[in-house]
């Protein structure tokens, strides 16, 4: 009998045994799950300003919400603002520095300073990334939150959104994501200018030039928003003119053959005061030391290369049309 009682009461221990086991892993997997802070940045210089703290939630969901809060002294002020794209599932990780996540200005040493958290792979690919820009005319040096996001990967998009501090939590102030098309954009950000949207969209057609467009973001304190219009590049803005061609064609073939150089370099059309119309391969920077480096690395890159380096106002047209509207295609007039 005792021996026929041990038989049946020995399997008890192993199930107690991985009972513990599941329940200790599923405490673990639980503790595991905390809330990943990304990015604390001041949204002020004043005594007790609260910082923007961006962050990646708990979540087992395909996927989760980046959230933006505003924390006083490690008190949440207000209430948690969702970003527009969600993260996929799991923590985010560090990027390399890489233009298309749209973060900085093309050719900015900022892009290399700010940090791109990303999330999932290839088309499920979704960054985030955060920096504060100064609101001119504010006392207290307050400052706004830039987010910019991307997603996807064969065809990324971006959008941009600026939030400011409030009693009652983050306020989302702008916003603007590309439309479909091949369009990409940043935000400039001047020392002591009101920001600049900068949006280029490459044109699929073979006779099309690329355009490069500027709308200024004006701070309304009583609407506490940024009013976006169209506006010509401020002064310090500038182009890099890397070379000038007679026709899209030929500028578009002197970019694949030295795509090493010229690579992010867009097809302009340009009028120039006293001349013939011409097409010019151009980079945008944000100030005249970017553009002197970018003019090194072209000479450097390619002794055909003779870049010059000109107001990007002087190159473009008048603002008539809203960034991230495609161009309609204009037919010749009949003759």
């Amino acid at each position: 009998m005792r021996a026929d009682s041990s038989f049946r009461q020995t399997p008890v221990l192993p199930a107690l045994a991985f009972g513990l086991v599941a329940l200790l892993g599923t405490t673990a997997f639980a503790a595991g799950l905390q809330r990943q802070v990304l990015e604390s940045l001041p949204s002020g210089t004043a005594k007790g300003a609260p910082a923007y703290e961006l962050s990646l939630p708990a979540c087992t969901a395909s996927a989760c919400p980046f959230e933006l809060r505003l924390v006083r002294a490690g008190m949440e002020q207000g209430k948690p603002a969702a970003l527009a794209w969600p993260a996929s599932r799991g923590q985010a990780q560090l990027a390399p520095s890489d233009p298309l996540y749209g973060v900085g200005d093309p050719l900015s040493e900022a892009a290399q300073r700010t940090r791109v958290w990303t999330t999932g792979e290839e088309e499920g690919t979704v960054t985030a990334a955060a920096r504060t820009l100064r609101l001119p005319g504010v006392q207290g040096g307050a400052r706004a939150l830039l987010v910019t996001q991307m997603g996807g990967f064969d065809h990324p998009k971006r959008r941009h959104a600026l939030y400011v501090a409030t009693a009652q939590g983050p306020h989302l102030a702008w916003q603007y994501e590309e439309p479909p098309g091949s369009y990409q954009s940043w935000v400039l950000a001047p020392a002591g200018r009101i920001p600049v949207l900068l949006v280029r969209y490459d044109s699929p057609q073979d006779d099309a030039p690329d355009q490069i467009e500027t709308r200024s973001l004006r701070w309304n304190a009583g609407r506490q928003a940024f009013a976006e219009q169209a506006s010509a590049p401020p002064a310090a803005v500038q182009a890099v003119v890397a070379a000038r061609y007679a026709g899209v064609a030929a500028a578009r073939a002197a970019r694949a053959q030295q795509a090493d150089c010229l690579g992010g370099y867009a097809v302009v059309l340009t009028r120039p005061a006293g001349a013939a119309p011409h097409h010019a391969l151009v980079q945008v920077a944000a100030d005249m030391a970017q553009a002197h480096a970018e003019s090194l690395r072209l000479r450097a890159c390619s002794a055909r290369l003779q870049p010059r380096t000109v107001p990007l106002a002087h190159l473009l047209p008048k603002a008539e049309q809203a960034p991230g509207r495609k161009p309609e295609r204009k037919t010749d007039p009949a003759r």
